[in-house]
């Protein structure tokens, strides 16, 4: 994909017609690859790196780009140099299975905020979030970011 149409994926319209999301920052890339190696739904399709993570172990396709180019496709002010292109896993409509802990989240409209809670369940284990189809994305960059991985369990 072209850094371009990276930069584009900031927005959801972008997101859904290209069908991939970004993961942002060294934390959260490892723990999409620990939920790649339990659900390869999650596993991301390209790395983009700055020379400060020309090391990183993956087998994914990698990309070295400068730090120009990386403020460019980041959705942070201070880009943190490395950065997955992760394709929006195709999943079933959610709906709640019998004897299965759920929350159901209504209209949540901050990304941060979804995050949060997001966080706090998977803190508590084994409990699903069921977004309101009026609810904010989750795969905005800052719930992903917010989420600090928990988007992935």
């Amino acid at each position: 994909m072209k850094l371009d149409d990276i930069k584009k994926l900031h927005q959801k319209k972008y997101r859904e017609a290209f069908g991939y999301f970004l993961v942002e920052g060294e934390h959260l890339v490892l723990e999409l690859e620990k939920a790649a190696a339990r659900d390869p739904a999650w596993r991301a399709s390209e790395l983009f790196v700055t020379s400060d993570y020309a090391h990183w172990p993956s087998g994914l396709r990698r990309h070295e780009i400068g730090k120009r180019q990386m403020e460019r496709i980041a959705a942070t002010q201070t880009p943190p140099g490395i950065l997955a292109l992760v394709p929006i896993p195709r999943r079933t409509p959610a709906t709640a299975v019998a004897g299965e802990r759920c929350f159901y989240l209504h209209e949540i409209q901050d990304p941060g905020n979804l995050g949060t809670v997001l966080r706090t369940l998977s803190w508590f284990g084994n409990l699903r979030a069921l977004l309101s189809p009026d609810s904010v994305d989750p795969y905005n960059p800052k719930a992903v970011r917010a989420s600090m991985g928990a988007i992935f369990h």
